[in-house]
């Protein structure tokens, strides 16, 4: 506990606090409506299972967890109001509130808990959190069908909750206020697919209805246990495909309430309108996925050549939103290398590295196929830098874009593609749980199908390491792996920027984006 706490503080100083759209008043108001831009269609509104920032942009809405992030990703209480760590970090107990309530009206206790954290272990459930949560005593036991229950979970009395892990791990409490481990009610998700679509959770707003591609509907909690939220009702609105210039439209008509900015065309009309604008940095990466088994791309030298090709600063060039990526791990985040190089634009050396791989100028490589789920303005024009890059070492490429974000999710899976465009936001401040976990080899989200012992036996070290200070030098070690094996290619950090009517107050926004923003603090001046 102390531990984190330390590293909260120093990103602070790497991070900078978080944007603020503040009141012209000192009094709040309540009611309204507030619509939200969505660019995209949730897969899913469970918390267990959602992986797309649009799913969980709804989750901090509708569900709370024991903890919770401030807007400088420091760990506050939300249903837990205080908790204890034994020394040697094994043994957490969470004291929880008596006054929190699910939308359906019953009390939380201490056992939905327990039924909820086992229940991402479930393997039916295919939690992406499951590998998170597997730390936790008696969790392998339970996965592999050996345990009917989780040994180091317990009801210690209504409202106390004890957690008891096999090893130390670090990150655990600010992993607790992460969207996989919010509270849901034991007897509404024994039907997993009906709960996905009609979630019940304990948040300042409750679900409403959802509109599949078109809206989805949230209104206050009346009864939430720190206050009711001044917004009467979020409806957000789905624009699939990142529909930017549909967006921007709607936004100047005041249609919307938010909206964001992703061109210097759309600032510059934006910037008319009289609306707010916030920026603030996050802890992202944009990359290509490299499929490590797929022909020659199963070379090192070759994925080499292909970050060589890249000309990360042109791409950077088409929007002031980003800053270029040297490495892995993104700017304020433990273990980020200040120094770390990464790969320069260097078509010469690419080449060098094809003839030396057998393809010289790019022959018997054939075409890559790249797939992307954003067919954007600006997700096009990068990608025809890129392709512009490729050619000028003799890599031809050809783009597949597939905006149905469960269709793409199935093509990744499948292994059907030489390079993906992804984007990944970190769900807590540690890269273990963001852009690290793309790389073990029983990571579900190793889509790149990459493969290296030492990179996974640093990655355990890193599990069991509690020293903050050691923790951060393995993480280096770990992305300097990835860095010389290449089995991506990482182009840029996201820095967000969104417009915002003039009426709009209470807007925060941290580190981990704009899906985070907590909405029960954001209201309206009439």
């Amino acid at each position: 506990m102390k531990w984190w706490s330390w590293v909260c503080v120093a990103l602070v100083f790497l991070v900078p606090v978080a944007s603020q759209v503040h009141a012209k008043s000192t009094s709040p108001q309540h009611g309204g409506e507030y619509r939200f831009s969505l660019p995209a269609s949730p897969k899913t509104l469970d918390p267990a299972r959602a992986a797309d920032v649009y799913g969980i942009t709804l989750i901090q809405q509708i569900f709370d967890g024991l903890v919770q992030f401030d807007e400088n990703l420091n760990v506050i209480p939300a249903i837990a109001r205080s908790w204890k760590v034994s020394r040697d970090g094994l043994l957490y107990h969470f004291a929880l509130r008596n006054d929190v309530r699910f939308h359906h009206g019953r009390l939380v206790k201490a056992g939905d808990f327990v039924d909820a954290f086992a229940r991402i272990l479930d393997p039916d459930i295919g939690s992406n959190a499951a590998g998170l949560f597997s730390r936790i005593l008696g969790a392998q036991a339970f996965m592999e069908g050996r345990a009917s229950s989780v040994s180091g979970l317990r009801a210690a009395g209504p409202h106390d909750l004890e957690i008891r892990l096999a090893e130390p791990y670090p990150p655990f409490l600010p992993m607790l206020a992460m969207k996989s481990a919010k509270i849901v009610p034991s007897e509404s998700i024994k039907n997993p697919e009906s709960f996905a679509r009609h979630p019940i959770g304990t948040g300042p707003f409750r679900f409403v209805r959802w509109a599949s591609d078109t809206r989805v509907v949230l209104e206050a909690n009346d009864g939430y246990f720190e206050g009711r939220p001044f917004l009467d009702q979020i409806t957000y609105v789905i624009y699939p495909g990142f529909q930017s210039d549909r967006m921007v439209n709607d936004f100047l008509e005041k249609k919307l309430d938010n909206v964001t900015v992703d061109s210097l065309e759309n600032r510059s009309i934006l910037s008319d309108s009289g609306c707010q604008f916030v920026r603030k940095p996050t802890l992202s990466l944009l990359f290509y996925g490299i499929n490590c088994n797929r022909h020659a791309l199963c070379q090192p030298e070759v994925r080499r050549a292909l970050n060589l090709a890249v000309d990360r600063d042109a791409i950077v060039s088409l929007r002031e939103r980003y800053v270029v990526s040297k490495g892995v791990i993104p700017p304020g985040m433990p273990g980020y290398n200040p120094d770390q190089t990464g790969y320069p634009f260097d078509p010469e050396k690419a080449r060098s590295l094809l003839t030396a791989s057998g393809y010289p100028e790019g022959k018997g490589l054939g075409t890559v196929h790249l797939w992307s789920a954003s067919r954007s303005e600006l997700a096009q024009s990068e990608l025809a830098i890129v392709r512009k890059n490729f050619q000028a070492i003799g890599v031809s490429m050809e783009v597949h874009y597939e905006t149905d974000w469960s269709a793409f999710e199935t093509v990744l899976k499948e292994g059907r593609f030489d390079l993906f465009r992804f984007m990944i936001f970190s769900d807590i401040p540690d890269p273990e749980d963001s852009v690290l976990a793309l790389f073990p080899s029983d990571s579900a989200y190793n889509f790149c199908s990459y493969r290296k012992p030492r990179f996974d036996r640093l990655m355990e070290k890193t599990r069991r390491e509690i020293n903050p200070v050691n923790r951060a030098r393995l993480f280096r070690q770990v992305e300097q792996i990835i860095i010389d094996d290449c089995p991506i290619i990482p182009v840029l950090h996201f820095v967000y920027e969104g417009a915002f009517q003039p009426y709009v107050r209470g807007v925060e926004l941290n580190a981990l984006g704009s899906q985070y923003i907590p909405m029960k603090k954001v209201w309206l001046e009439k």
